[in-house]
């Protein structure tokens, strides 16, 4: 798997993305910065399969029905916007975007399936976020 690591790592640095490593190399982490947040973005690999996810809205401070509104909403973002995958974590219920692909995939393909996590929280800070009552808030641990 450090391989494909590696492979991922050159072609973010191919994207002009910084990159951090995480020490065990197990995993590679990149910062956005959109409207003024920032967004972690977490690669990681498995034999078979390369994921790329942000979490984008920690979900705890909303009631059942602004949840509701929330899931609907970002169940329409993934009909209406190609490449933009939202999902909800089974444990804690937040947001996030994310993508995966093979390992054997190209790097055209890897430019646009990476380039779709920041287009996705865009969309959610412009589209979403504003018809809910919380706070935004920078998603980054590692710096």
């Amino acid at each position: 798997m450090t391989e494909i690591i590696e492979k991922v790592a050159k072609w973010l640095e191919q994207m002009n993305l910084k990159i951090i490593r995480v020490e065990d190399e197990s995993r590679i982490i990149l910062n956005y910065n959109i409207t003024d947040y920032i967004f972690q973005v977490q690669l990681l690999s498995s034999e078979s399969w390369i994921n790329a996810k942000a979490l984008v809205a920690n979900t705890h401070d909303l009631s059942d029905t602004e949840l509701l509104q929330l899931y609907r909403s970002v169940l329409v973002a993934n009909w209406e916007l190609n490449e933009v995958t939202f999902s909800v974590d089974p444990d804690n219920g937040n947001i996030w975007c994310e993508t995966d692909m093979p390992v054997d995939t190209s790097f055209e393909n890897f430019e646009v399936e990476i380039t779709s996590i920041p287009f996705g929280i865009k969309h959610f800070l412009d589209k979403i976020a504003p018809t809910l009552s919380f706070e935004v808030r920078d998603t980054s641990i590692v710096k």
